[in-house]
């Protein structure tokens, strides 16, 4: 699938409480945004109020480089939405990144699936908004080029 054919479904919305509206902010800002504590420097995926960790409220957001690496993946076949009649079939990937210390981000997979393993690297490609995704962006993962 194509990064301009990529459809949105679901939450692609900071959620009412706004615990992670800085990373909507960051991508519409054209960077991958990551919490991480003050107190102790754990990065915190998904967002909270509170450093599971140390118990510290001191949390802050980070720009960080969108690469990891395919913990996991899969391929749907069925639409289980009508926006994505016209895409199916299309591979979800759970990207580990661990210069985060392995946080994990789930996200689309874009362009050619040519070399899609357990421990690929993938390069995260912010969608700015679109007809597919009307006022967010959205992060989408590519098969980075093969080293060498």
């Amino acid at each position: 699938m194509k990064l301009e054919e990529a459809p949105t479904v679901g939450h692609a919305r900071p959620y009412p409480d706004g615990v992670d509206a800085p990373y909507w902010e960051g991508l519409n800002a054209g960077e991958l945004r990551v919490q991480r504590c003050q107190s102790c420097s754990s990065w915190q995926w998904p967002p909270v109020w509170r450093c599971p960790d140390c118990g510290a409220w001191e949390l802050a957001w980070q720009a960080v480089p969108a690469t990891g690496s395919v913990f996991s993946w899969t391929r749907t076949w069925q639409a289980f939405a009508p926006a994505l009649q016209s895409v199916v079939p299309f591979v979800t990937v759970l990207v580990e990144l661990p210069h985060l210390g392995g946080r994990r981000l789930l996200g689309m997979l874009v362009d050619d699936e040519a070399g899609l393993n357990i421990g690929a690297p993938v390069v995260g490609i912010i969608q700015p908004p679109g007809a597919k995704n009307p006022g967010q962006a959205i992060l989408r993962w590519r098969l980075a080029a093969p080293a060498g």
